[in-house]
């Protein structure tokens, strides 16, 4: 299990050009973490500037011919968002065959997972039918809801790799940033959701 830890204020004039720092988002389920390695001021630049914007209810994806949103693909269910770091990311192509093989769990829990690329809809597509994937890739390809869920890294011209939870009323409730080979996530993701899932927290749709 990964640790959690805080980000720290700078006490130093000098910042290193590039460290390894872990960040407790708002709304974060001790379950899952945030793990990263990017410089920390461009982390936090990056997330308070797509704080005014809701990336659950944004219809900027694509899937297909349709333009859709995170809010239309989760149809009332609990979300696992898979943001990949290319359609070619081996490590993220291996989280989504492994949610793929807890299909079953994650629909008994009222979850379901959508993968989401800044690649074309053909692309996304071709890694869904090449895997055989039971849910979605989605393209995103102006990258309007990457940028808006703070993970869009425009000095690498991709996102940082990232699993993102919503409950049933579209709140985030975790996220774990990075992708490492190794890292599997999974049983800590089902964990979380089994708890959402006994402990739903009321909305105004009256789902959680």
């Amino acid at each position: 299990m990964l640790e959690r830890h805080r980000v720290q204020a700078a006490t130093r004039t000098r910042t290193p050009p590039a460290v390894a720092v872990t960040l407790s988002p708002r709304m974060i389920d001790r379950r899952l973490f945030v793990r990263l390695s990017v410089a920390w001021a461009a982390t936090l630049t990056a997330r308070l500037g797509a704080a005014d914007v809701d990336p659950y209810h944004l219809r900027a994806l694509r899937h297909g011919d349709e333009d859709v949103s995170l809010s239309g693909l989760a149809r009332g269910r609990r979300l696992v968002v898979v943001v990949m770091k290319t359609t070619s990311c081996q490590v993220c192509i291996g989280q989504l065959e492994t949610l793929a093989k807890r299909k079953q769990a994650l629909t008994s829990l009222g979850a379901w997972v959508v993968g989401v690329t800044h690649e074309s809809p053909a692309k996304a597509a071709a890694v869904a039918d090449k895997h055989a994937l039971p849910f979605a890739v989605v393209s995103d390809p102006n990258h309007k809801v990457i940028q808006a869920l703070g993970l869009w890294r425009a000095r690498w011209d991709h996102p940082l790799p990232a699993l993102v939870v919503y409950d049933r009323c579209g709140r985030e409730r975790a996220r774990l940033e990075g992708r490492r080979p190794g890292l599997q996530p999974d049983k800590s993701l089902l964990e979380l959701l089994r708890k959402m899932a006994k402990h739903p927290r009321p909305c105004s749709r009256g789902r959680a």
